[in-house]
């Protein structure tokens, strides 16, 4: 079969497979925040695709993924979250890629997974903090919350628990994959 039909093919498969995925554990899903994000392997798929169909196809699969997420369920106050909470967010996911070569070692396979996951982060951080800084004054409940307070809420308090969850849990299933992901291509 051609490489690029059969990495189109498998990039529809992962976004799909992601969505399904994301569905479940909204249905069913462990830690929830109340303005959007909890613990899920729904990235995984993004995150398996940038390895087995490098970073161009990588990169698509998660933009495909933040488009069909945003439609199902898109939570915004701001246009710019739009972009840091679903297209920059699930983008980058496919950025494993880069780390193809290294990836038959499980550890650099691990690396990227957690180097993507961390830019993620890095993302719904920014948007907390750029787009949703109302919510850090709720939480402290003061009239007034200076920057430290703001960066404290979006990073560590609202996004870190689930970010994290998501992360070791995606590792965790990541892991056995490793062999038919890598190196089956």
């Amino acid at each position: 079969m051609n490489k690029k039909i059969r990495c189109i093919c498998e990039t529809g498969v992962f976004v799909g497979l992601a969505i399904v995925l994301d569905l479940t554990f909204k249905m069913f899903g462990f830690l929830k925040m109340p303005n959007g994000g909890s613990i899920s392997i729904a990235m995984l798929p993004i995150i398996l695709n940038g390895y087995r169909n490098n970073v161009k196809y990588g990169v698509i699969g998660g933009v495909c993924y933040a488009v069909i997420n945003f439609i199902l369920d898109g939570f915004f106050w701001h246009i710019g979250s739009i972009f840091f909470d679903y297209l920059f967010a699930f983008s980058c996911l496919g950025l494993t890629g880069l780390f193809k070569k290294k990836a038959n070692k499980l550890s650099w396979y691990i690396i990227g997974i957690i180097v993507v996951c961390f830019i993620r982060y890095m993302m719904h951080g920014l948007s907390g903090v750029l787009f949703f800084q109302e919510y850090a004054a709720e939480y402290f409940e003061k009239d007034s919350v200076g920057v430290g307070f703001v960066l404290l809420y979006s990073f560590i308090l609202y996004n870190g628990p689930w970010m994290l969850g998501s992360t070791i849990l995606s590792i965790i299933v990541a892991i056995p994959l490793h062999k038919k992901i890598i190196l089956k291509n």
